[in-house]
């Protein structure tokens, strides 16, 4: 079994080698998917952390909640203003 899984992945790396616009289709496909989903992580770590910020420091909506209202129509200002800038 352990010969036969050997033998395919000899066989794989071959293949592409001799395709060689494939090898690097794929290299750049796996180098922008994991630099999209760095970025977004990122954007979702400081978005969440600029939001708590901003509800601490807050006076008119720290805790008071009588009306209502605890801040969450900002959430959607603060995604679209991360992803412009």
């Amino acid at each position: 079994m352990k010969k036969e899984a050997l033998l395919l992945f000899k066989n794989a790396f071959k293949q592409a080698f001799r395709n060689k616009i494939q090898l690097v289709g794929l290299v750049i496909l796996v180098l922008l998917s994991s630099t999209i989903f760095s970025l977004m992580q990122t954007s979702l770590s400081r978005i969440s952390n600029e939001y708590s910020l901003l509800i601490s420091n807050d006076p008119q909506h720290g805790s008071n909640s009588e009306n209502g209202f605890h801040g969450i129509s900002l959430l959607p200002s603060l995604i679209i203003f991360e992803i412009i800038f």
